[in-house]
């Protein structure tokens, strides 16, 4: 287990192992080449071997991780991948963290891995993706949209020096998903960041573009499942 204080970044890196990030409390950002991932207490990133990556947190985070050999991940992917957690799965990740380095050549301790492989690929894939394009023109209003996901995509295309007419053409065919979709994704996710940091939800919704209150909630509910307040009333996210 590991403590960083809001702002922190972890330089991009890799590992010789998989990693299972868990916020135990706080909240995670996964920046990768191909896209990023927004990773609050109730979610953990599965990062495969070998995957550079950055991690960066606006809160104060708790960060528990659980480093895991390619024979004993078989099965998790060779994508990184954002995941809902379960009781179950929370408590396994901080019987494994609170035991330190294990020794999978030991029956006990392979077996409780391996349990909790086991539930990884039982969970859900949460929806909290933003994938780069490639074209220079879109990646570049790609990041103003992470950073500034209020402006208008007109205003944003003006900025990049590009049309709207490109950049939904770009968005669409190299990320999947259409360009006024992925903004209100982006929306929403700098939204859990600012929710996560101790923001209202009204002045969170006024922050990243909504004109009204149920407007942003409606949004928030269409992305993650959940409203704003059920996110706030997480029980780890409560004792950060």
């Amino acid at each position: 287990m590991v403590g960083y204080p809001a702002g922190h970044r972890l330089p991009v890196h890799e590992h010789d192992y998989g990693q299972l990030a868990y916020a135990a409390s706080g909240f995670l950002t996964v920046h990768a080449a191909e896209a990023s991932w927004v990773v609050p207490a109730d979610r953990a990133a599965w990062i495969p071997a070998g995957a550079r990556h950055s991690l960066a947190t606006r809160v104060r985070t708790r960060l528990h991780s659980v480093y895991l050999p390619a024979p004993v991940a078989a099965g998790l992917g060779t994508e990184t991948t954002v995941v809902e957690v379960t009781p179950l799965v929370r408590e396994l990740i901080a019987h494994i963290v609170s035991r330190g380095p294990l020794n999978l050549t030991v029956g006990a301790e392979r077996r409780l891995v391996d349990v909790l492989v086991d539930q990884i690929r039982l969970l859900d894939v949460a929806a909290l993706e933003l994938r780069s394009p490639v074209d220079a023109r879109a990646r570049d209003a790609a990041e103003l949209l992470r950073e500034q996901p209020g402006r208008l995509p007109a205003d944003v295309a003006r900025a990049v020096g590009t049309s709207r007419r490109t950049l939904e053409r770009c968005f669409l065919a190299e990320t999947g998903v259409a360009l006024g979709r992925w903004r209100q994704r982006a929306q929403i996710l700098r939204a859990m960041e600012l929710l996560a940091a101790g923001t209202s939800v009204t002045e969170a919704g006024t922050l990243v573009g909504y004109a009204t209150a149920s407007a942003f909630i409606a949004a928030f509910r269409r992305v993650t499942g959940t409203t704003p307040g059920r996110f706030l009333e997480s029980p780890a996210r409560a004792s950060a």
